[in-house]
């Protein structure tokens, strides 16, 4: 999100930018059920977070004292889960913590800040755009009537007579 403000100077907009954010932060902070939520989840994650590296734990020691190949396979495969499960329950705890302290100065790329230089609209860019197409208008419009012109003459005249009434009239040409 780009936010962009303007003030009697820069410091106005940028008092202006902190003022939005500011408000912004506290808006989107959850709060009531969804702050209960996120809580009951983030406590269930670090519940499951603790069980799971009990079982990691144990699992390893197991692996340690296995005597045959498939059992040591299988508890490879197993120990595979469990790490997978691990790493799923620390990203959830991860962002249930982001989530439920909400927005602040910190997620932002970068914080509202004083223009250098003061920006204005390049008139002459858009003076010499503004040229080209009307150029590219002129020319259309010669070429349609040009073809028309010549449609006329041909056998469909009635038919091209029609739709060149038709576009004299959208256009507000009256003959």
């Amino acid at each position: 999100m780009t936010l962009t403000t303007k003030g009697e100077s820069g410091e106005a907009a940028q008092a202006l930018a902190n003022a939005v954010l500011a408000q912004l932060f506290v808006s989107v902070a959850p709060k009531g059920q969804d702050v209960i939520d996120l809580e009951k989840s983030l406590a269930l994650a670090r519940s499951l977070y603790a069980k799971n590296q009990l079982v990691i734990d144990r699992s390893s020691a197991l692996m340690g004292a296995a005597k045959s190949e498939n059992a040591i396979n299988a508890g490879l495969q197993g120990y595979a889960e469990l790490i997978a499960l691990q790493q799923s329950l620390a990203t959830k705890i991860a962002s249930d913590e982001r989530s439920l302290s909400g927005l602040s100065d910190a997620n932002l790329a970068q914080p509202p800040t004083i223009p250098l230089q003061h920006v204005a609209p390049k008139r002459s860019l858009i003076s010499v755009l503004a040229a080209l197409a009307t150029g590219f208008a002129l020319l259309l419009f010669v070429f349609i009537r040009k073809a028309l012109a010549n449609a006329a003459v041909g056998e469909d005249g009635e038919r091209v007579s029609q739709i060149k009434g038709y576009l004299l009239g959208v256009v507000g040409i009256r003959r």
